[in-house]
């Protein structure tokens, strides 16, 4: 599971992973209509990295979708609008 804010963003999205301790996770981020803008971001979760920024100021306003997938395959998907 995880959280993203703001939301709307401008410039940093956080990222707060919960209950994903000592795995490493995929981020991808892919545009509403499908295109994908962000891909293969691994990050190894542990209890000093449970918040990441991700910046996104190259991305256009609009709106996105953001998926973890975590080591079993298992994919969480949100929507953010970047401005």
């Amino acid at each position: 599971n995880f959280l993203i804010f703001p939301n709307p963003v401008d410039e940093l999205l956080t990222i707060q992973l919960i209950n994903l301790e000592d795995e490493t996770v995929n981020l991808m981020i892919s545009s509403i209509a499908g295109s994908l803008m962000i891909s293969d971001l691994f990050l190894k979760v542990d209890r000093h990295l449970e918040k990441f920024k991700l910046p996104i100021n190259n991305l256009r306003a609009g709106a996105y979708i953001l998926t973890v997938i975590d080591r079993q395959g298992v994919k969480k998907s949100e929507l953010f609008i970047k401005q």
